[in-house]
């Protein structure tokens, strides 16, 4: 008994002085009596952190802030875990990164948008991923600081999965693979910025597989090879002339 009466004052007593130090200040919701609402305060007075506990844990919504007062941060919670929809945002206001959560996890829509050297959004997204259960599974997109496509792909359980395809900056197609979880399967085509084919193929189980042909920025085949499990069975040059 004694012991945990000694626990219990040296754990009260550190409350204190962090409550002190930082300016705490712990208060019910008089919306709901198992509540707190946990404020958080500089030695100006201003705002840094504010949310609410149930039972010890993080439950509702939190947010922070900067020394100046602007928000930075709101992030759902729901017994101490993620919870919903989580936003950051940055020190010029603008926002940059919303992210869905279930149970802690990411679940739901991933964006982010992209910002110039002062920290300005254009409201253009640079990425847009889907996630179930905490792994990408759906759609990923990203693009280049322009705007222009980068990546488009499919993705299951983490791992690519279905058509991938890359850009060009301008948004003429790069390559486009294909997938079966993780593993490059299916057929493959690249192409110069010009639109032009450069090169074509298939792969196995992450090999290349039977014949592959390579072009010039005219469109003119050049070469051919051929493969076996990865291995070249034979390569065959044409006058482009």
């Amino acid at each position: 008994m004694k012991t945990i009466l000694i626990f219990t004052t040296i754990l009260f007593t550190n409350q204190l002085l962090f409550a002190i130090e930082n300016d705490t200040i712990v208060s019910k919701d008089p919306e709901n009596s198992k509540r707190e609402i946990y404020i958080v305060k500089d030695e100006k007075g201003t705002v840094l952190i504010e949310g609410g506990y149930i039972g010890g844990k993080k439950d509702g919504l939190w947010r922070k802030y900067s020394p100046n007062g602007s928000l930075l941060e709101i992030t759902a919670y729901k017994n101490d875990l993620k919870d919903g929809l989580e936003i950051i945002i940055n020190k010029m206001g603008r926002l940059i990164r919303e992210q869905y959560y279930k149970e802690g996890k990411p679940h739901g829509v991933l964006r982010k948008f992209s910002t110039d050297k002062h920290g300005r959004t254009d409201a253009r997204l640079s990425l847009e991923e889907y996630y179930e259960n905490g792994e990408i599974s759906g759609f990923k997109r990203k693009t280049y600081a322009d705007g222009s496509p980068q990546e488009d792909g499919q993705w299951k359980g983490g791992k690519r999965h279905g058509v991938n395809k890359w850009y060009h900056k301008g948004g003429a197609l790069l390559a486009e693979y294909i997938y079966n979880n993780g593993v490059l399967d299916g057929l493959y085509k690249a192409y110069y910025s010009n639109g032009n084919l450069r090169q074509e193929g298939e792969y196995a189980n992450n090999l290349e597989e039977g014949e592959w042909k390579e072009y010039n920025e005219e469109g003119k085949l050049i070469k051919s090879i051929k493969y076996k499990k990865g291995e070249i069975i034979k390569t065959k040059e044409y006058n482009s002339k």
